[in-house]
């Protein structure tokens, strides 16, 4: 019988496995071959898989009733070349790291607000101009 992740990987797509429930709050995903994390067994099954990571500090993230929120809970991608963040980075220890890394992508950061950033948990882009 054929399982989900045969079906995945005969569609060019490889499932990697992460003990992280909150795996996606814990990933901004720049392109198919580059994410942000803070996370580090995250970071360790992506550098093992190929996909070159980012690692930052927690920290810096809004989110209410926790000490701190997570970089994937707070921004999404908003087009091919273009992440949206909730609010500004100003207040995340990785700012500098964070823009430089996008810059080196050729990608675009925006924020939403003047706030700091917040985690919303997940933001599901439902259509792109360009992706």
């Amino acid at each position: 019988m054929e399982k989900a992740s045969d079906k995945l990987m005969l569609s060019g797509r490889k499932i990697i496995n992460v003990k992280q429930g909150y795996a996606k709050c814990s990933v901004c995903a720049v392109d198919e071959k580059h994410v942000i994390t803070d996370d580090i067994g995250i970071r360790s099954a992506c550098e093992k898989n190929g996909i070159e990571c980012l690692y930052v500090s927690k920290g810096g993230i809004i989110l209410e009733g926790f000490d701190h929120g997570f970089i994937g809970g707070s921004c999404f991608k908003a087009d091919k070349n273009l992440i949206a963040f909730t609010g500004t980075l100003k207040n995340h220890p990785d700012e500098y790291a964070i823009m430089k890394y996008l810059e080196k992508l050729r990608t675009e950061a925006v924020f939403l607000t003047e706030e700091p950033c917040f985690d919303v948990g997940s933001v599901i882009p439902l259509k792109t101009t360009s992706l």
